[in-house]
């Protein structure tokens, strides 16, 4: 997706309220990188499809953001003896998990079988991503996501951004992950954020009715 510049820097509400749209990288935890997304799609006028297109194509971008951002973990410099893993030994750590989204989002991204992605955000709950995951031969695990949003009578949408993030395996084979612009690692096994299951798969299957995909 190419860059836009908006017509305007907030959009008017169909109460005429003006929305601000805030979008803003803070540290977390003294650690990670978060950018904090503040979008509201719904229950809006915009003066042109143009300007939808160009507003959602910012919100896909903070959640491709969001998505890799650690929650309860203890980081790390790259662990003693770190090679680069097997792509089975990152698939095993991440296929049928959910990689929960915490900040400004309240939702995650489903690794499933056949390589098949879902994602889904509380904080716009009528929205959903679609896509695939995989991870290549140097342990950089990347996914791409559609994301469909309500417009009128039929669903929008528009592809989100490519996002990757980096593996090593160490001596005890144990496999950590590094975030795009970050030094430190994180251990996937422990890391509280990475939960067993399809956390959001009926408001995943309740979004894609709404949508009528």
């Amino acid at each position: 997706m190419g860059g836009c510049i908006c017509a305007r820097s907030q959009a008017k509400g169909l109460n005429g309220a003006k929305l601000d749209e805030r979008i803003e990288v803070r540290r977390f935890a003294g650690r990670a990188k978060v950018l904090t997304a503040k979008m509201i799609l719904l229950n809006l006028s915009y003066d042109s499809t143009e300007e939808l297109s160009c507003m959602l194509s910012r919100f896909i971008k903070a959640v491709a953001m969001i998505a890799v951002l650690p929650t309860a973990s203890i980081a790390d410099p790259l662990p003693s003896g770190a090679k680069t893993p097997r792509p089975d030994q990152v698939e095993a750590a991440y296929l049928g998990r959910t990689d929960l989204w915490t900040t400004d989002c309240s939702g995650g991204i489903y690794f499933g079988g056949n390589n098949q992605a879902r994602a889904w955000c509380g904080e716009n709950r009528d929205s959903l991503g679609a896509g695939m995951w995989g991870v290549d031969s140097y342990g950089r695990l990347c996914h791409e996501l559609t994301w469909y949003w309500p417009n009128g009578n039929r669903a929008g949408s528009s592809l989100g951004d490519r996002t990757c993030v980096q593996h090593v395996v160490d001596r005890a084979g144990r496999v950590w992950r590094s975030y795009p612009g970050e030094t430190e690692w994180w251990p996937v096994n422990s890391d509280a954020g990475l939960v067993p299951g399809y956390k959001f798969q009926n408001e995943v299957l309740a979004t894609k009715r709404r949508l009528g995909l």
